[in-house]
């Protein structure tokens, strides 16, 4: 580590390019740009926010992608990287490729550019440097007082206003050798181009592929953010080693002896299982992350555990409430060295999580039994095609992929099993001369109803009144969304504020609402992916918080209320489709104790019309989930008008109804308003006799939002007057029915910073309308 930093700010400042790098870089500075027009308007620089520079990218015609001409070997090899590149079609815009010794001032002004290369091989990089928070420095660059001069020392600059047209964004990825910056792009995006590009950071610096540095600019300048800049320079400790395994950290580990035997056992029962005396057997590196965000952070990748095949590695995040889902990903890299990559990517998921001891804290077998019997055993075409769960459910597509392992034995036994194990690819004819053996198969191993069984009414445990909101996740960052210890303070200031309840809230996004497809469960970093979930989840009960999961779809240019099919046939490819979504977040309610279920939100079409299938959906998921459900209905006729309720525990009401319809109403024209929308609550949950929450309810700080409460600003001026006055009314009148029993205003955000102060959004965060609901809430009981 000694070459990769030098902390000598003074002496770093002191050293420059060799004569000749200097001299060139500033010839070709003169040449290309003249000596003035190299200047940036900093003030434009420092004011183009990021979301200003996306949109301007998504308008552009064109990427300018420049690759370095010093080292002839490693343009060629970046000529063809940006062609795969450009074949991936990322952001559906064309990349004008070019060499920087093709290049004219103009070009470099008019599109947004990709500049990809070493400081000493790519001139525009060079002569760009000045302008950028990147300094050159004797054989290497310098950021932030600290020089970084080892050979496989790289940065990347993202994001950010090209110093020449600051209106349009610059991406820079670059560093001290064309070696390694060509082999860190190949590792790190080749499988997904697009992810070079959506990259939430500004800055990011590698030494040896590893993460060393990383941050955000505030859109209000080019300043370092200390809030959101982060240093992992410290090398892993080694904290254990055993035969098999080499465990290493920056943390303590309490659980490592008892996380040791265990994957010592599973790996001699999986050798023993494999029965080759010459088998490969050089330690895993197995690397621990105490929480969500500081392995996201570090890796790029929030996965619970993440295997790296290359490397023969393991990254696993372990704390007391994961302390089993990650077992398989250790097994499958032994499989992996020992049989190598099978033709179908299930057997070695499959195998591997059969052998895992405590796969989700019960066991393949608990939670196999309980999807087989309740009717939620995906179909063997379905577990066969790895495509769905990659897409969806990646948790199920472990469960199936080991039952169907355990079928493949039975069927072939374990010789021919090894033998099949690589090449093994089968069509549908095999798959269905496979169905009947299948089917034979399952209802032996338990026998039972099959997917027939009934489930009575779920027993309604009486919670008292749920005072919470909505926690969005707001940030789509790793430091700043659910998990985040941003998050966690977010968290805390709400309950602070007389809450008990939040409920959490994944999205998953259709295009067209017309046309039934898979709904994805999100995986990339930053996202509302099952990581971060299980992560707010945690911190949530740590502050004793009652739990709602709520997932919901969003509709690209629409809402819910727009999907509706033409056809029967249609329909019912979508509540299939609907149905595996929802199977996958019931078994992550169960598995991590969530309180509560929502089993849909705002569906005006579906719910309406197809009354059987929500039924069918409830039945299927009481056999997966013990909590209480309930459904989101949009305010209104969907609302009035469900008839599945009774089917389910809790009432559920996106209360967005107009409290009026005067711009300038008094007190009592809101409060009798407001006191007309509780009848119609009333007379559904006096009809049903169940439970009611306010699944969503809230007012944007605009003028007159009790008009229309669920409309965008539409350029209504900021005021937190009008938004505290419905808080008031609504809170008044709550407080005087005893029948209602929960209320989440929408919404409180992940961080407590977002949108700043004066914002015209919902969240009442630093606002007048927060000192109301903490009254309300502190007041009742």
């Amino acid at each position: 580590m000694k070459n990769l930093i030098n902390p000598d700010w003074y002496r770093c400042k002191s050293v420059s390019l060799s004569a000749f790098k200097l001299i060139m870089a500033a010839s070709l500075a003169l040449i290309l740009f003249g000596s003035n027009k190299c200047e940036p308007d900093q003030q434009q620089v420092q004011q183009t926010s990021r979301r200003e520079l996306n949109a301007n990218l998504r308008q552009a015609g064109a990427i300018l992608a420049v690759y370095g001409s010093g080292d002839q070997h490693y343009a060629d090899l970046y000529a063809r990287l940006l062609d795969s590149m450009q074949q991936q079609a990322f952001f559906r815009i064309p990349l004008i490729i070019k060499r920087d010794d093709q290049l004219s001032q103009e070009e470099l002004s008019q599109h947004p550019v990709l500049l990809l290369g070493a400081i000493n091989t790519h001139k525009t990089i060079a002569s760009l440097l000045p302008k950028l928070p990147f300094q050159a420095a004797q054989d290497g660059f310098c950021f932030e007082k600290t020089c970084y001069q080892h050979p496989s020392a790289i940065f990347k600059l993202f994001w950010y206003p090209n110093p020449l047209q600051p209106k349009l964004p610059l991406f820079v990825f670059s560093g001290n050798s064309d070696a390694a910056i060509y082999q860190l792009l190949l590792n790190k995006y080749a499988a997904e181009w697009s992810g070079l590009f959506w990259s939430s950071w500004n800055y990011e610096i590698y030494h040896q592929n590893e993460i060393k540095v990383l941050g955000e600019f505030p859109d209000t300048s080019r300043q370092i953010d200390k809030r959101i800049h982060f240093e992992f320079s410290k090398a892993a400790d080694t904290l254990l080693r055993t035969a098999h395994y080499t465990y290493l950290s920056n943390y303590p580990v309490s659980q490592l002896p008892q996380l040791a035997q265990q994957n010592e056992t599973a790996y001699q029962e999986l050798k023993n299982f494999i029965g080759k005396s010459a088998l490969i057997d050089s330690p895993i590196e197995y690397r621990i992350y105490p929480n969500f965000e500081d392995k996201g952070l570090r890796r790029s990748d929030t996965q619970i555990a993440e295997a790296d095949f290359n490397r023969h590695a393991a990254h696993v995040i372990i704390n007391t409430s994961l302390d089993g889902s990650q077992q398989q990903i250790d097994l499958q890299l032994w499989l992996r060295k020992w049989l190598g990559k099978p033709a179908t990517a299930m057997l070695e998921t499959g195998l591997a999580t059969r052998f895992a001891l405590q796969w989700q804290k019960k066991g393949t077998a608990y939670w196999a039994e309980k999807l087989y019997l309740s009717g939620n055993l995906p179909s063997l075409p379905e577990i066969l095609d790895s495509s769905i769960f990659t897409q969806e459910s990646a948790i199920i597509g472990q469960l199936g992929s080991a039952v169907l392992v355990d079928f493949l034995l039975s069927e072939w036994g374990k010789d021919q099993f090894l033998q099949n194990y690589q090449q093994w690819r089968p069509d549908r004819q095999a798959i269905e001369k496979l169905e009947y053996n299948w089917q034979a198969y399952l209802q032996k191993r338990w026998p039972g109803p099959g997917g027939q069984e009934k489930t009575t009414a779920h027993a309604v445990k009486k919670t008292g009144y749920l005072k919470g909101f909505n926690f969005a996740h707001e940030g789509y960052r790793v430091y700043d969304g659910y998990g985040s210890a941003q998050a966690t303070e977010s968290l805390k200031a709400l309950q602070s504020n007389g809450a008990n309840a939040v409920a959490i809230v994944p999205y998953s996004f259709t295009r067209n609402p017309k046309q039934p497809s898979p709904l994805p469960v999100p995986r990339d970093a930053g996202s509302e992916n099952d990581e971060s979930i299980i992560s707010a989840l945690t911190q949530a009960r740590s502050l004793g918080l009652f739990t709602l999961l709520k997932p919901q779809i969003w509709v690209t240019r629409g809402w819910t209320g727009d999907i509706k099919m033409s056809s029967a046939d249609d329909w019912s490819r979508f509540f299939h489709y609907y149905y595996r979504w929802m199977r996958h977040y019931a078994l992550i309610a169960e598995i991590h104790g969530i309180d509560a279920l929502c089993i849909g939100v705002e569906l005006p079409q579906a719910s309406l019309q197809h009354e059987q299938a929500w039924r069918d959906i409830i039945l299927k998921l009481r056999g997966i989930y013990h909590g209480k459900l309930t459904y989101a209905a949009n305010w209104g006729e969907e609302f009035e008008n469900i008839q599945f309720w009774d089917a389910l525990d809790c009432i559920g009401l996106n209360c967005y109804y107009p409290l009026t319809t005067q711009n300038t109403p008094t007190k009592e024209d809101l409060s009798n308003g407001f006191a007309g929308i509780l009848e119609k609550a009333k007379a559904i949950q006096t009809k049903y006799n169940k439970p009611l929450w306010f699944t969503e309810i809230g007012f944007r700080s605009v003028e007159a939002p009790w008009k229309n409460p669920h409309e965008e600003a539409l350029g209504r001026p900021y005021n937190a007057e009008h938004q505290a006055l419905c808080y008031e009314i609504v809170s008044q009148q709550l407080a005087k029915w005893k029948g209602q029993t929960g209320i989440f205003w929408w919404k409180w955000p992940s961080y407590l910073s977002h949108e700043g102060k004066d914002n015209t959004g919902f969240s009442p965060y630093n606002k007048k309308a927060l000192r109301v609901v903490k009254h309300h809430f502190e007041q009742t009981k």
